[in-house]
């Protein structure tokens, strides 16, 4: 009974597009999951909720570069989430997209920046791994750029 109630709330509370893919999902039927949320999608572009679990059906499905491409534009509607930014940088580097990965790093930096009362630490963090990224493909002059970034930013700027 409990199983039942349960169901019918989730049918009614929730689009029928969204609520198959869900279902799909854990049937690991997953062309049939990605179908539905791609339909749900169409209607609700923005949705954080159905954008990740599509991403992790991309991810089961091996198709990275569809992953890829909603990690950027979930980040582009969602520029001040923490947390998606996180994991769009856990998907570059697990994927071993370097230059993406220096330039989505630098561009979030730009964006973190500008935002009152964010951690600045998380900031130079970003920075700091962008510094390295370029230092390791030896463009000087982008070192350089982040560098001065990197002192404005720093608690310790010294120690760069």
């Amino acid at each position: 009974m409990f199983f039942l109630t349960i169901f019918m709330l989730a049918w009614f509370l929730y689009p029928r597009e969204f609520f198959l893919g869900y279902i799909y999902e854990g049937r690991e039927e997953l062309q049939k999951a990605e179908k539905q949320y791609s339909k749900y999608l169409e209607n609700h572009p923005n949705s954080k909720f159905a954008t990740l679990r599509l991403i992790e059906i991309y991810k089961k499905m091996a198709k990275p570069i569809k992953a890829t491409l909603l990690y950027n534009n979930l980040y582009e509607h969602r520029s001040r989430d923490w947390n998606i930014a996180q994991k769009y940088l856990s998907h570059l580097e697990e994927n071993h997209e370097y230059k993406l990965l220096l330039n989505t790093r630098l561009k979030m930096a730009q964006n973190f920046m500008n935002i009152p009362r964010f951690p600045q630490e998380r900031v130079e963090n970003l920075l700091a791994l962008a510094l390295e990224r370029t230092l390791w493909d030896q463009d000087h002059d982008m070192a350089y750029d982040i560098l001065v970034k990197l002192t404005k930013v720093s608690k310790r700027p010294m120690g760069y």
